[in-house]
């Protein structure tokens, strides 16, 4: 049996809908495929956060999460120095066939991805995920 191994970095970037954030501080990220498994581990920080609007995604993954139906995959992380939260928690997944890691926060019942508004100088997002490829 042939399994595919490889490893790698990767460069996390923020995106709010389709405009990337001005600068960062730090972007570092790694990866390891093993046979149709994707592990990642990443981290970065906003330093201009800009002026884009629309939905908080991470994107720059190394490899393609699989395409199949119903095959999103929760991601692990842990994020700091964000505005306009209160007793919220922050979760994240990837959707199957897109490249993107999708931050949503959970409060109140409701279930609402991150925007422009819960960012600021230094805000800053570590992930860690296995995923399907």
């Amino acid at each position: 049996m042939d399994v595919t191994y490889e490893e790698g970095s990767w460069s996390p970037r923020l995106f709010l809908g389709n405009t990337e954030v001005t600068s960062y501080l730090i972007q570092v990220g790694t990866y390891t495929r093993i046979g149709n498994r994707c592990i990642i581990s990443g981290f970065v920080a906003v330093d201009v956060v800009g002026s884009g609007v629309g939905d908080l995604t991470i994107r720059g993954l190394p490899i393609n999460p699989v395409s199949t139906s119903n095959h999103r995959q929760a991601v692990s992380i842990m994020t700091d120095v964000l505005t306009g939260l209160t007793d919220e928690s922050i979760q994240a997944q990837i959707k199957e066939g897109v490249p993107y890691i999708y931050v949503y926060r959970f409060g109140s019942g409701a279930v609402v991805i991150l925007s422009n508004s819960n960012l600021q100088h230094n805000s800053n997002f570590r992930v860690n995920c296995v995923y399907e490829i």
